[in-house]
């Protein structure tokens, strides 16, 4: 057997265990920005899903304030009297009932008012979410992810103070299950300064999705019924009263095939549905997201149905200012 010294053996010692440090450290550079690349990329998804969320509802939520408001006006001009017909008695009951009318339809817009812009918030943060993702050590973009927060919290506040028919109402259970997502968030998938953010504004921004899925639902028949009534006019007045006359063209064909189309799309109201489905999963991707295990594909089949209604209505719209018939 070949004698060892104690110096030579320490030295052995010493090299292979520097060689052991090298090998760890080359590791770690390699697995290092591989997680950070991670987080960035987490970031990016939580972004991605809330803003594309956002986009859609709040386009959708402008024209049905337009669908509602129009549809109620066009139900007075289809029922106006004619001037024989008017007595003192007569316009002061007309009086009454546009005042009636106004009250409600000013109740409604105002919650959609709130909705678009706890929407718009919603969609500020989330932004401001992935800056944070993409710079995590600067102070000034945690700063303003903070600041949209208060402003999503204190439109919280303006939802649920809503009147009218469109005032939302969360329970009791669904407010101890809010205080609760903080407790999801993985600070390991996250980051520092990203799980501190999450963790500060999981309830408030999990309580915004719920109101927003509250307002949808309740909008649902006023959108659907505003979307038949206008459409159903305008198939009196711009498709069956020109073929009755024989007064038909290229506009006529136009006409009718934005009524077809924006029928089928009204009458099943499956895509306003979706719209309130993209709310709701929103409730669920969001605690996923806390917990580091959100896939933000899961919205993509709901939003594409909501992109859908989105554009039925914005036809129906230019339907109410149609090009003269040719």
């Amino acid at each position: 057997m070949k004698y060892v010294s104690m110096d030579q053996w320490l030295q052995a010692w010493t090299v292979a265990a520097s060689r052991q440090r090298l090998a760890v450290t080359a590791v770690l550079l390699v697995i290092l920005p591989a997680c950070a690349s991670l987080n960035v990329q987490k970031g990016q998804d939580i972004a991605t899903s809330g803003i594309q969320y956002a986009k859609a509802v709040e386009t959708l939520i402008d024209v049905a304030t337009d669908a509602m408001i129009d549809a109620d006006s066009d139900a007075m001009i289809r029922s106006k009297l004619p001037a024989a017909a008017l007595t003192e008695a007569t316009v002061a009951e007309l009086k009454q009932r546009l005042a009636v009318s106004d009250a409600g339809l000013v109740a409604n817009t105002r919650s959609f008012i709130s909705l678009h812009a706890s929407l718009s918030a919603i969609e500020s943060y989330f932004s401001a979410l992935q800056n944070l993702a993409d710079n995590p050590r600067s102070d000034v973009t945690a700063s303003e992810v903070s600041t949209l927060s208060d402003r999503v919290n204190s439109l919280n506040a303006a939802l649920k103070q809503g009147s009218g028919d469109l005032k939302p109402v969360i329970s009791n259970q669904e407010k101890a299950a809010l205080s609760g997502l903080s407790k999801l968030v993985a600070d390991q998938v996250h980051g520092a300064k990203v799980a501190a953010a999450l963790r500060r504004d999981a309830e408030v921004i999990g309580e915004a999705f719920q109101l927003q899925e509250r307002i949808i639902a309740l909008a649902e028949p006023l959108i659907v019924g505003a979307m038949l009534d206008q459409n159903n006019i305008f198939y009196a007045d711009k498709v069956e009263k020109p073929f009755g006359k024989q007064d038909i063209g290229a506009t006529w064909a136009s006409n009718r095939n934005t009524y077809i189309k924006t029928r089928a799309a009204g009458e099943s109201s499956k895509e306003l549905q979706a719209a309130r489905q993209a709310s709701r999963q929103m409730s669920v991707v969001w605690q996923k997201i806390l917990a580091g295990v959100g896939d933000a594909g899961e919205l993509k089949a709901q939003l594409a149905e909501l992109e859908t209604l989105t554009v039925a209505v914005g036809k129906l719209k230019q339907a109410d200012k149609p090009k003269p018939n040719g």
